[in-house]
């Protein structure tokens, strides 16, 4: 769940280890389109796969990678799908990489509730974060959250600013490495 810089490389780890062949089913899902931004940091993609939705886009490129993969491609907002029920319950184990904890609470909740495993890993700039569940043996994901940060990836920061706090922080940033590191820096070698 969840195909953007982190989910495309656990993907192509789950793809180079055979999941999804033999007897089984590799399920994919992401609600997002391909944006420029994403062409950068997420491997799967380039510029031809552009406004794509991301699952469809990334069974094409793992059946490229091995034919042999079985692979379900959903697009759509995992707590609102409507076969979510169904679906759960045909899956082994969860593996999320997405950047919504409201949206990593609901999977969190639902492997407790079918009692299947959840592999959650998630960042935010520099920082990140890896945790195995195993429902009744282990804490789940709901009991140890971080708290809440107001930070923004530096990526959209930096080339993608759509808020006002987004230019606030740039701004920010730029003066204090303009008039704190860098002197500081300079007069270190004084």
């Amino acid at each position: 769940i969840g195909l953007g810089t982190l989910g495309c490389e656990i993907l192509r780890n789950w793809a180079s280890i055979g999941l999804g062949t033999n007897n089984s089913l590799l399920t994919i899902f992401d609600k997002d389109h391909i944006e420029l931004s994403n062409l950068s940091n997420q491997p799967l993609y380039t510029y031809n796969d552009l406004y794509k939705f991301k699952s469809q886009v990334c069974a094409l490129k793992i059946q490229e990678f091995d034919p042999l993969i079985k692979i379900q491609s959903i697009v759509g907002d995992i707590r609102t799908f409507n076969e979510s029920e169904n679906l759960f319950s045909s899956i082994s184990i969860f593996s999320s990489a997405v950047d919504d904890v409201v949206a990593r609470l609901f999977v969190d909740s639902s492997s407790i509730f079918h009692s299947k495993a959840f592999i959650d890993c998630g960042k935010n700039g520099a920082k990140a974060h890896l945790q195995v569940i195993i429902p009744h043996k282990s804490e789940p994901y709901s009991a140890s959250q971080d708290q809440p940060e107001k930070s923004f990836l530096t990526c959209v920061i930096n080339y993608f600013p759509y808020l006002i706090d987004h230019t606030v922080q740039w701004s920010l940033e730029l003066f204090i490495n303009l008039f704190q590191i860098q002197p500081e820096t300079i007069n270190s070698y004084l």
